[in-house]
């Protein structure tokens, strides 16, 4: 229940920022927007953690400054997967 409860407000958020935002744009309707927020979740529910675990030593020597940069990577491995976020 909380996975789809995730997923629902990633759709919000990704709908206020393709709405308020012009670097932001999504190429489709709604269902173009659930499906970002789909594939955008299960990055951040599965992925990140996996990579925050593999990159322990490198948050280490850069004193967590190293995590800054997994959330746009993630950011840019679900603008691959979608083809829709732009």
């Amino acid at each position: 229940m909380s996975f789809l409860i995730k997923v629902l407000i990633t759709a919000v958020a990704v709908f206020v920022a393709d709405y308020f935002m012009d670097s932001v744009q999504l190429s489709g309707d709604v269902k173009t927007t659930i499906i970002v927020a789909l594939v955008l979740s299960v990055l951040n529910t599965f992925v990140k953690p996996i990579l925050v675990i593999l990159t322990i030593p490198i948050t280490i020597i850069t004193l967590g400054l190293f995590l800054l940069s997994l959330t746009p990577s993630l950011l840019s491995w679900q603008i691959i997967l979608s083809q829709t976020f732009r």
